[in-house]
């Protein structure tokens, strides 16, 4: 189960995955808004538990939770970077 700390404002979430206790910071949030992505880490372990969704490969527990079960973009993976002082069509 996902729980929150909270220090001079800012919050971070401490959970567990494979006996391991793993941490992030979302910063200076509500504290609802603190609570939602503790709630939203309860679900996303639960479904990696329940073999609904993988840990991509390559992918650390603690980047895929923080970026709501999904891998960050690498800029120029999906969309190239366009060439200095060249703006993308938009056709």
């Amino acid at each position: 189960m996902a729980s929150l700390q909270e220090r001079n404002g800012s919050y971070r979430v401490l959970f567990s995955h494979h006996g391991k206790l793993h941490t992030f910071t979302i910063g200076k949030v509500e504290k609802d808004e603190a609570e939602n992505k503790a709630r939203q880490v309860d679900y996303l372990l639960m479904r990696l538990k329940q073999r609904l969704i993988v840990l991509p490969e390559g992918t650390d527990i603690v980047t895929f939770i923080e970026h709501d079960g999904k891998t960050p973009r690498t800029p120029g993976r999906l969309w190239p970077t366009p060439p200095a002082g060249q703006l993308p069509s938009a056709t």
